[in-house]
């Protein structure tokens, strides 16, 4: 059964805690639904499992769900809880976890990873900059100087 998690959103980390070794080599996308109680829910559509068969399962997050969370400020408030889907992930002899309704997280880091500025262009006819930016921006906060 999964016993705690902890989710670090400027990384994408999330790291998932059994109560006995499991499989590393898991496809757990869609399975997990991330929740924020005051914004919603995300369900993960890519991860990637970057750890060994062990207690601990540490997977990244898409891209793609973690700048749809970042977008709806989700977890900002430093909360978050968990719904696994069973058979998400399997222990060593093949038995699937079992489901997980709510879990609350153990630990949520925020995003303390600054944006950049990844690309740029200058229309000089229409007489605006368009800027690409790492992560999802709050478009009132850029200030040009």
């Amino acid at each position: 059964s999964l016993i705690g998690f902890t989710l670090a959103v400027g990384s994408g980390l999330l790291s998932l805690t059994f109560d006995e070794v499991v499989r590393a080599n898991t496809t757990l996308a869609p399975s997990i639904n991330l929740i924020d109680s005051l914004v919603g829910s995300q369900w993960l559509t890519g991860v990637a499992v970057i750890s060994t068969n062990d207690l601990v399962l540490n997977v990244t997050i898409s891209a793609i769900d973690l700048n749809a969370m970042k977008m709806r400020l989700m977890f900002y408030q430093g909360s978050a809880r968990v719904e696994l889907a069973s058979g998400a992930v399997s222990d060593m002899f093949g038995n699937p976890v079992n489901a997980i309704a709510s879990l609350t997280a153990t630990t949520v880091l925020a995003d303390n990873i600054a944006p950049a500025i990844v690309d740029f262009s200058v229309n000089v006819t229409g007489m605006y900059i368009d800027l690409t930016f790492s992560e999802p921006v709050i478009a009132s906060s850029v200030r040009m100087n």
